[in-house]
């Protein structure tokens, strides 16, 4: 474990701050592309998509353990509807590429 604050093992820090520990394995994280890099509705109709998937993991836990499903359907009804808005603005090569990774929401 090495200290975020001070960046040594063992902590330098003083001892009214608490360290920040972390493996030795940690490396920051690289920032990644924007959704304007991305592509606006790519990244809209990918959000959705997972965001339906979401959804359908919540309901089977919900079946499993008994709780109610009233409220996942309105959420689930809407996210199909922005679905098919998304997949009539998308580009050919888009939809192909999501169809191949996500053939599930071809039915939707």
């Amino acid at each position: 474990m090495i200290c975020l604050r001070c960046n040594e093992l063992p902590c330098a820090c003083p001892s009214s701050v608490s360290p920040r520990m972390v493996r030795d394995t940690y490396h920051p994280i690289a920032d990644g592309i924007t959704k304007e890099q991305f592509g606006v509705n790519l990244y809209e109709a990918i959000k959705c998509i997972g965001g339906i998937r979401g959804l359908d993991q919540q309901r089977a836990g919900a079946i499993h353990t008994g709780r109610s499903l009233e409220d996942l359907a309105p959420k689930r009804a809407k996210l199909v509807k922005e679905w098919a808005h998304h997949r009539a603005i998308l580009t050919h090569d888009e939809l192909t590429q999501i169809l191949a990774r996500y053939p599930w929401v071809r039915d939707l």
